[in-house]
């Protein structure tokens, strides 16, 4: 099977089993292709998979069977709600491929972007290339913009905006840049002597229960929401991340505020103050 067919399969075996039935309409729309060539996609999928899907002569496309399992796609409901959101926060949704279609669904919007497509042309360049950047960033922590010469490692998406992971040699040490913030152009400077970076390399682990404000029905349903598991009795949701990133987490998760803000709580009351940092 090629790799554009399977794509398709996948889509159509997806919407069928979310949505409870597909047409040869839908898939055309999405991948723009004519109905007719399609018709070999539906019959293939059924030699390969017989007793999946059933077609309504009267709708005039596929069900799934009483008896339908997943077979291309995971079936998993984050592979569903991804593609949705993936739809929602897309900034040309026509470029993503057949979703909502006749699903509603809708998202409360991050930052309007903000990042600068040349910036961001050359961070990514530098760090597929090992390559170097210099210019001028806005930290939060002083009033004007700064120089930077910057060693990109990685990108970061903190939750809520995009930042890059480098070795600033104008500081001499590792740090995150909020892209954003940024203004720079490549570099030909030889690369500094760049020392490990532990913080990125070394990972923790974050745990993390229902806020001991909540009944114990509370607990539960916010226990699901997390996916959390038992130990010894009370639920826990264990997150292992890289120590940079912590911070992030915990100010995602309002981790580091009040615990009567919290949803959920550290186990460890004191994880928070070793762990967090200062926005910049």
């Amino acid at each position: 099977m090629r790799g554009a067919q399977r794509q398709r399969l996948r889509f159509m075996e997806s919407v069928a089993y979310w949505e409870g039935f597909v047409r040869r309409q839908r898939l055309s729309d999405t991948f723009n292709l004519n109905i007719e060539g399609l018709s070999r996609d539906f019959t293939l999928y059924r030699s390969l998979y017989p007793g999946n899907l059933n077609y309504d002569t009267s709708r005039k496309g596929y069900e799934p069977t009483a008896q339908f399992k997943p077979q291309i796609a995971s079936g998993s409901a984050e592979e569903y709600l991804g593609l949705l959101r993936l739809h929602c926060e897309a900034t040309a949704p026509e470029l993503v491929q057949g979703l909502p279609g006749p699903m509603v669904a809708a998202h409360v919007p991050l930052q309007a972007g903000g990042v600068s497509a040349n910036t961001l042309k050359d961070v990514t360049r530098a760090i597929v290339a090992g390559s170097g950047l210099t210019g001028m960033y806005q930290s939060m922590r002083v009033p004007k913009p700064e120089p930077v010469e910057l060693w990109p490692a990685a990108l970061v998406f903190s939750g809520y905006r995009w930042h890059v992971r480098a070795y600033d040699a104008s500081k001499g040490m590792h740090r995150d840049c909020v892209l954003a913030r940024l203004s720079v152009k490549p570099t030909s400077n030889e690369p500094p002597e760049i020392p490990p970076d532990q913080a990125w390399e070394r990972n923790i682990t974050v745990i993390a229960r229902p806020s001991s404000r909540w009944s114990d029905p509370q607990k539960n349903a916010i226990a699901a929401e997390y996916a959390m598991q038992k130990h010894r009795g009370k639920w826990q949701w264990k997150v292992s991340l890289r120590e940079c990133l912590v911070p992030y987490f915990l100010y995602l998760h309002r981790l580091d505020r009040p615990i009567s803000q919290q949803r959920i709580e550290l186990v460890d009351p004191d994880f928070a103050k070793r762990h967090g940092f200062a926005d910049e």
